[in-house]
């Protein structure tokens, strides 16, 4: 009797940890929060890089405690999460924590919202990279 796969149902494997969505709301409030820390910390000439240092180790520390459950999510070992503080490495971290779905590790593959979200992205880097040069170009700052 050969399986039926139409009527078979395929158990789906839940990784635990947190989304992508998720992930990416952390990332903006984070964001926020650290702007805001650095814009109105009181500014002054001796401990002016201490006191804005210290938002920014934190930044990282947060950014490894929320890269640990994406990575459990999407099938990595957390531990790679380590990656944050290093230069290139986090930018490809960065990138699969936002764009890479559930189980990410074993399919190796971009769903239809994470092709969608990479295409917002490289618009808006396209827009910017297009503003830079036509500034850079074409307006005469005295």
């Amino acid at each position: 009797d050969p399986p039926r796969a139409s009527t078979e149902k395929v158990e789906k494997v839940h990784y635990g940890g947190i989304g992508r969505l998720a992930y990416a709301g952390c990332w903006v409030v984070l964001l926020l929060i650290l702007a805001l820390l650095v814009t109105f910390l009181p500014a002054t000439t001796f401990f002016d890089g201490v006191f804005k240092f210290i938002p920014v180790v934190i930044f990282f520390y947060i950014q490894f405690a929320f890269a640990r459950p994406r990575l459990k999510n999407m099938g990595y070992n957390p531990k790679m999460a380590w990656l944050v503080i290093v230069p290139i490495a986090n930018m490809w971290l960065l990138g699969i924590c936002v764009l890479g779905p559930q189980g990410y590790a074993v399919t190796q593959r971009f769903d239809r919202p994470a092709m969608i979200t990479l295409g917002v992205l490289l618009a808006i880097l396209g827009v910017f990279v297009a503003l830079s040069i036509y500034v850079r170009f074409f307006c005469q700052i005295p």
